[in-house]
């Protein structure tokens, strides 16, 4: 006796069966293909074992164990239809290789104590109805939540210490932290702004949406399209230059202190960000903004400056953050009763000396943060921009680095410099010509190196695009955080390309934050390669 081949189990296949059966099963090898059930949408055909690949939402699954396993399909070049009042099945050949597609008319679970026997049992003709009629809710089930959309990245809050040493940093103007800046839309950046304002009237500010365009030269438009309790949907235009952006948000109140804003979809690529109001008095609020975001998946302007540096991503993160940062805290001002004067410059650079940064709680930041601190005038205007990063490197190796502005070139992304006749490396002052190329600026002329003390280097332009352009390096150790490397810079606008020109006339906070863009990729670069000493 003959024992016939043992039936597969556990996955759903489609195949031709050596049997007469009067469902349409032909004399041939058996052929097993995997089953692949979703909606009647189009799908495409894999190239191994030709397996009906359904698209995105679609479900597929397997039998448990026991179950009926094996459909019989005929062998013909034609479409056989068989139709229940529960279910459809449309079984079709595709080039020699079958593929099959279950489509939903109406489910309904089997009903209670009914037994189906598999096809090679039992001589009904009907085998594949009662196979659908038993499988089907199971395999529709269980997948259905696969075809969810993937959860937006988690922004947590910040802990208690790094809020108090923020709060500190913030205290000349506005402040950021820059976690894991290389890591694109991993990255995560928070900038804080100190508002004379209360928080009551900052989430005010902040949750009237509509009325944003009025403070934010660069929204052309601002349409609600839903609202369903504290959730608020909204679509914004934005005047980016040369094209005008669109964002798909959405607007969470989670509470009087913290507001979420997720862009579903936009020119700009995904993003969100956690917005929270922390009361610094009654009359006074540290407006703290922590965001990502992912140009990779933007228009392709965006996504060639992203990929311009491995840092700006998070760079232009803190543009847009302390864009808005700054704009909201003007308008909460407003509406407190203390009118702020007309919209400032964004840069003020009255020739006082860029300071140093003083030592302080900050420093515990690093080296999990890069932190950022902008010097503001008191109507708004941003005075200097630092930002600082830190190495476990000898500082000796840092600060020879920064003194060689001849060198430069081989440290920083996008310049190019060299000097003017041979002098000693301690030479002050000592000329030099650069030329920056980067997709955000673009500029060239003479700038002067002058040193002052053994690890304090200045860079001032005198000529060309680069007049009045003036840096700081400031290489500081603690024996326990080890090397700290500053720079501290005034903004402008002479450097900028023609795109941040076009965007910053009608935002002009942009010009800050993309100096500090700039500030933070030469610090990252000039650092690069330093081992531990």
């Amino acid at each position: 006796m003959v024992k016939p081949r043992p039936r597969p189990s556990s996955a759903l296949s489609l195949g031709r069966t050596a049997s007469n059966d009067p469902a349409g099963c032909t004399s041939a090898p058996t052929v097993m293909r995997t089953l692949s059930v979703g909606s009647a949408a189009a799908g495409t055909k894999s190239d191994v074992g030709g397996v009906y690949a359904p698209p995105v939402g679609s479900l597929s699954g397997t039998l448990p164990s026991g179950a009926p396993s094996v459909l019989c399909a005929p062998a013909a070049d034609e479409m056989q239809r068989t139709t229940s009042t529960d279910h459809e099945l449309i079984a079709t050949r595709f080039m020699g290789a079958e593929a099959i597609t279950l489509r939903r008319a109406s489910i309904h679970p089997p009903p209670a104590g009914r037994v189906v026997e598999s096809p090679a049992r039992r001589p009904s003709s009907q085998p594949a109805m009662n196979l659908l009629r038993f499988a089907l809710p199971l395999l529709l089930a269980p997948p259905v939540a696969l075809a969810q959309p993937a959860p937006a990245p988690r922004i947590e809050a910040l802990p208690t210490d790094t809020l108090a040493a923020l709060a500190e940093l913030s205290a000349p103007g506005a402040a950021a932290l820059v976690f894991f800046p290389d890591g694109g839309a991993q990255a995560r950046t928070t900038v804080a702004v100190r508002v004379e304002a209360p928080a009551a009237t900052v989430r005010r500010a902040l949750l009237d949406a509509d009325r944003w365009p009025e403070f934010m030269p660069a929204l052309t438009r601002v349409e609600q399209t839903a609202r369903f309790g504290r959730r608020a949907a909204y679509r914004f235009d934005v005047a980016a230059g040369v094209l005008t952006v669109h964002a798909t948000t959405a607007i969470t109140e989670r509470s009087a202190r913290r507001v979420d804003l997720d862009v579903d979809a936009s020119d700009f690529g995904p993003a969100g960000a956690r917005w929270e109001l922390i009361p610094q008095g009654a009359a006074h609020t540290m407006l703290v903004v922590t965001s990502w975001s992912d140009p990779s998946q933007g228009h392709w302007l965006f996504r060639n400056a992203a990929t311009s540096d491995p840092s700006a991503t998070a760079g232009m993160n803190v543009a847009v953050d302390l864009t808005l940062a700054l704009s909201l805290a003007r308008r909460a001002r407003d509406l407190s009763g203390t009118p702020t004067p007309a919209r400032p410059a964004p840069w003020s650079d009255d020739g006082a000396a860029l300071p140093a940064p003083s030592p302080g709680r900050w420093m515990a930041l690093h080296p999990r943060y890069y932190t950022m601190v902008f010097s503001l005038t008191p109507d708004g205007a941003v005075r200097a921009v630092n930002v600082t990063g830190q190495t476990f490197g000898p500082a000796a190796e840092v600060i020879a680095r920064v003194r060689d502005v001849s060198r430069y070139r081989d440290h920083l992304p996008g310049v190019r410099a060299s000097a003017w006749n041979a002098l000693p490396s301690d030479a002050s002052p000592s000329p030099a010509h650069l030329l920056i190329r980067t997709p955000f600026e673009s500029g060239e002329g003479d700038v002067e190196r002058r040193l002052e003390g053994p690890s304090t280097v200045f860079v001032d332009g005198r000529s060309g695009e680069l007049a009045g352009s003036r840096w700081r390096w400031d290489v500081s150790t603690d024996p326990s955080r080890g090397t700290f490397l500053s720079l501290t810079g005034v903004p402008g606008a002479t450097t900028a390309t023609l795109l941040t020109r076009a965007v910053s006339s009608r935002e002009p906070f942009l010009v800050p934050g993309a100096a500090a863009l700039r500030q933070l990729v030469w610090l990252r670069s000039m650092l690069a390669g330093i081992r531990p000493g």
